[in-house]
């Protein structure tokens, strides 16, 4: 969006007849936006750059990453792959077809994973586990984290979690968390993915991206029926389409908020397996438009 877009869309609003109050809140969401978006264009320019002198991040010998992106024979249309393409970070990590509903891993091996990292043995679990990461996740925490980050220094805000953090919540983790965001927004500022004042971006694709793939596990665990899985994909890609302007935007969201929750522990191979994503000609993010039609229901 160029800023005689914004400038455009903001006479829009003032049509309709919002104040001017509520258009400078627009115009102030746009701008980062623009800013997010300019950003994200230097650092494929830095990438680029980088590849050009190193042998590229792709390299057409590479025959691991051509098989990997070879299409696979699929029946979902158009919208739903968009859908699975929501969650395609932690897909293409885990070497997951990217244009369907199926993970790729037989019943035994994809329920030991939901043993191990998730604690889920049953249908019962997992759909426990699908709301939670639907209705709060780790993004409502996350929130508490950037505003205690936004509104003091490290100091006070360690002090504060150590007087008011109770309950479900942790201390200790609660300031491993705030010097991760720290360190998260040093990191993606020195890589151009962010400006330094800018906001942090929408986390919610750290738990709905991961919710997509446990979905597509489900599956082949035996745990859900393949049209119930599709509905509750679909379902979440309408309210990420919503969330987000681009898939640059989805992708460095979904990285920061791993950063968040494990510090920058594999970040590098992270972030550039989200350059792959916004570059490869046969991923799923270069194929479909960011605006796909999802046939929003009402």
């Amino acid at each position: 969006m160029t800023e005689e877009q914004i400038e455009a869309y903001l006479n829009q609003l003032r049509a309709m007849g919002y104040t001017e109050d509520v258009v400078e809140v627009y115009r102030q969401q746009l701008a980062q936006t623009l800013g997010m978006t300019e950003a994200m264009t230097e650092f494929n320019q830095n990438m680029n750059q980088f590849n050009e002198f190193f042998g590229g991040l792709l390299d057409d010998d590479d025959e691991e990453d051509d098989e990997f992106y070879e299409q696979q024979e699929t029946d979902l249309t158009l919208a739903e792959q968009w859908g699975v393409a929501c969650g395609a970070n932690l897909a293409y990590r885990n070497g997951q077809p990217l244009n369907i509903l199926a993970s790729g891993l037989d019943k035994q091996s994809t329920r030991h994973l939901f043993s191990s990292w998730w604690d889920v043995d049953s249908r019962e679990e997992l759909l426990k586990t699908l709301n939670w990461l639907e209705a709060e996740g780790h993004r409502n925490d996350f929130e508490f984290i950037l505003q205690l980050y936004s509104l003091y220094d490290m100091a006070e805000a360690k002090k504060y979690i150590r007087q008011n953090v109770s309950g479900d919540m942790d201390e200790e983790t609660e300031i491993e968390r705030l010097r991760h965001m720290r360190d998260a927004k040093e990191q993606f500022t020195q890589d151009g993915l962010f400006t330094a004042d800018s906001s942090a971006p929408n986390m919610m694709i750290w738990d709905f991206g991961r919710m997509i793939n446990l979905c597509r596990y489900g599956i082949d665990a035996g745990y859900l029926q393949p049209e119930e899985a599709m509905e509750r994909i679909n379902q979440a890609a309408e309210k990420i389409q919503k969330s987000y302007n681009s898939w640059a935007e989805l992708g460095i969201g979904y990285i920061f908020g791993r950063f968040l929750w494990n510090g920058g522990k594999d970040y590098a191979e992270w972030r550039d397996e989200m350059q792959v994503l916004l570059t490869h000609p046969e991923s799923p993010w270069t194929q479909l438009p960011w605006d796909t039609y999802l046939g929003v229901r009402h």
